[in-house]
């Protein structure tokens, strides 16, 4: 969203923040049909998970840099992340989620002449337009003890890798993973969160310092309807006011595409209620996030449910 070489430090981070690793609704729990086949829902079904996320009214540069800068972009983030178990023996699977996040962002050329006013050389302007591309790959993997139908809880390394410096970090980093979910019936409750440091500083940023927590809470009508409330809440430590809050939901639908799997579709809205804000206490992301979501599940195609 900022310009390129002048305020990469600035935008950079937060960008990564929201987008990611970030994170996207985390929907643990098949419909009432599908819990019929005996399997656990996130350590034996591999889902192929497609996310659509949009940010309007959102700045693409801090007045300090641009004075004329107007809360009147758009940012994009379609994501496909893969959740695809393991089963390692009775007691233990490991889960792999792999993101990859493909953006489009607001971004701004700088104009170069001469200052009509000083008639010195330098910036007169920027020439404002939108920027796309890879922004990283995100693998994480858990390990989940066998706990039973209606919960599980795993731990495991995180890592971000840099694809395209342009619309995200340049950096590689790691850190931990944790997830965790129970079952009561129709509710579902569960939390996926990470944390990532900086391994490497090949520029002028400062290294990534990234936390990303996703709660989830999840109503299940019958078994095709479902209401779920899942806010990716993101801090970027290299900020004045690091913490993004959204607060909001959706609905969803589950439609049956064969006798053992089924697609999850979900819309969502999200206020972002706080908001990360650079030095000056100037914050660029808009108000409004609006996550559409896709997923395929995939229960006889995973190795811990070969055998059932």
């Amino acid at each position: 969203m900022l310009l390129d070489v002048i305020v990469r430090k600035n935008f950079k981070q937060p960008t990564r923040a929201f987008i990611g690793t970030l994170f996207s609704s985390f929907c643990l729990v098949l419909p009432v049909e599908a819990q019929s086949l005996q399997v656990n829902p996130f350590t034996e079904v591999t889902r192929l998970w497609f996310e659509w996320n949009t940010i309007p009214n959102t700045q693409w540069a801090p007045r300090v840099i641009d004075s004329d800068a107007k809360p009147d972009k758009t940012l994009q983030i379609l994501k496909f992340q893969p959740v695809i178990p393991f089963k390692l023996s009775d007691d233990l699977t490991l889960v792999t989620r792999t993101v990859m996040r493909f953006i489009n962002k607001p971004s701004a050329d700088p104009l170069l002449g001469v200052n009509p006013t000083t008639q010195q050389p330098g910036v007169i302007g920027f020439d404002e337009s939108n920027e796309g591309g890879l922004d990283s790959i995100n693998p994480s993997f858990f390990f989940v003890p066998n706990t039973g139908l209606n919960s599980a809880i795993g731990i495991g390394p995180s890592f971000a890798v840099s694809i395209d410096s342009n619309v995200g970090s340049d950096q590689f980093g790691v850190g931990p993973a944790f997830m965790a979910f129970k079952r009561f019936g129709r509710w579902t409750a569960g939390v996926r969160a990470r944390q990532i440091w900086g391994v490497s500083n090949r520029s002028n940023n400062e290294d990534l310092n990234n936390l990303v927590a996703q709660p989830i809470l999840r109503y299940q009508f019958d078994k095709d309807w479902y209401l779920l409330s899942s806010p990716i809440i993101t801090a970027d430590f290299n900020l004045d006011q690091a913490w993004t809050l959204p607060v909001g939901g959706g609905i969803g639908r589950t439609i049956k595409l064969s006798s053992r799997t089924q697609a999850l579709i979900s819309l969502e809205a999200y206020y972002n209620a706080i908001k990360a804000e650079f030095d000056g206490g100037e914050s660029l992301l808009g108000d409004w996030t609006i996550r559409a979501q896709v997923q395929i599940a995939i229960p006889d195609l995973t190795p811990a449910s070969s055998g059932k």
